[in-house]
């Protein structure tokens, strides 16, 4: 949590904006306040690139070797040291005991930073975990759709009152094998209690996630195909974004005034001038749950408009293909 607070703080917009003002004010600086200032970011330039050095020193890229990235993940973090962890393990081993309750954004944060690929809570506004008696094991979490018509466009307008995304979700390496698919069911039935009774979930398959919906299908949700891909950009520190912050990034109302105003075609010419790649995203498995009473689960599912199709399965590297092929000619 205390890295990911860090990356924000490293990467914040609203502080490099402050330095630039100061840049170009810095005629008008007390001098004094001027010397410190260019100490202290000297200093500070100094021990960032020490930290970095450091953390670079031993780190390797996981492989991913045909596996979800959160699987490699959990695999890497069993290898680590962890408290109490015969502990854990002898409470996770049988689900009888096992309590799933609504816990809190912070408390969700724990085990998302950890183990969830995308290291982040989204546009999470509802948050389950799986305990193992006083030990989190799992967390899943919930929000709205989105996009405006994304819930209308599910079941129909009647329900899309009823609709919410599983946003994010994960599981500690020692909890149960089946946490997952527990966690899941046992929160999707307690959000029905809020209204909601439809569930939308996407796997990502790029290689940075490798996903497919294993999980989703175990559950028995219906795999209703992908998603339109959606066009990305990368800024040059290698980070990738929406395309939709395009917009946003077109007018600048700080302080309560409009300082500029571009068109949405200018200020992309803009991001691609400062060294911006755009690029159409991968498209998503789109997975939907349906959990109620049986009229409820009968009803809405005769009102799924999307498609249901078979489930995908996951590709395999061709080398472990290979592997498979001649472990088969020597059987």
């Amino acid at each position: 949590m205390v890295a990911a607070d860090l990356v924000r703080e490293l990467e914040s917009a609203n502080q490099r904006r402050r330095l630039e003002a100061v840049v170009q004010s810095r005629s008008r600086l007390n001098p004094s306040v001027r010397k410190q200032l260019i100490l202290a970011l000297s200093n500070a330039g100094r021990d960032i690139t020490a930290f970095g050095d450091q953390l670079s020193a031993d780190f390797q890229e996981p492989v991913l070797n045909g596996k979800a990235y959160q699987r490699v993940i959990r695999e890497y973090m069993a290898e680590q040291p962890e408290p109490d962890i015969e502990e854990k393990r002898t409470l996770a081993a049988d689900l009888k005991h096992a309590i799933v309750r609504e816990i809190s954004y912070a408390q969700a944060k724990q085990l998302v930073y950890a183990f969830e690929w995308l290291g982040n809570l989204g546009t999470t506004e509802w948050a389950w975990g799986l305990f193992a008696g006083e030990h989190l094991a799992g967390v899943v979490c919930f929000g709205s759709t989105a996009g405006t018509k994304v819930a209308a466009s599910v079941c129909g307008e009647e329900h899309k009152h009823k609709v919410a995304t599983i946003t994010r979700g994960c599981a500690a390496h020692w909890a149960h094998p089946h946490s997952a698919s527990f966690l899941i069911s046992a929160a999707c039935k307690e959000m029905t209690k809020k209204g909601y009774h439809i569930f939308v979930s996407y796997a990502d398959p790029a290689p940075g996630s490798n996903e497919v919906g294993t999980i989703y299908s175990a559950l028995n949700h219906h795999y209703c195909g992908t998603t339109s891909p959606v066009e990305q950009f990368k800024s040059p520190d290698g980070k990738v974004h929406d395309s939709r912050q395009v917009s946003g990034l077109a007018r600048d109302r700080r302080g309560g005034t409009l300082k500029y105003k571009r068109t949405r075609a200018a200020q992309k010419q803009l991001l691609i001038e400062q060294g911006c790649e755009f690029f159409e995203g991968t498209p998503k498995h789109r997975y939907v749950g349906i959990y109620g009473d049986r009229r409820t689960k009968r009803l809405l599912r005769s009102a799924l408009r999307w498609d249901v199709l078979p489930y995908p399965k996951r590709q395999v590297p061709n080398a472990e293909v290979k592997a498979m092929a001649a472990g088969a000619g020597e059987v």
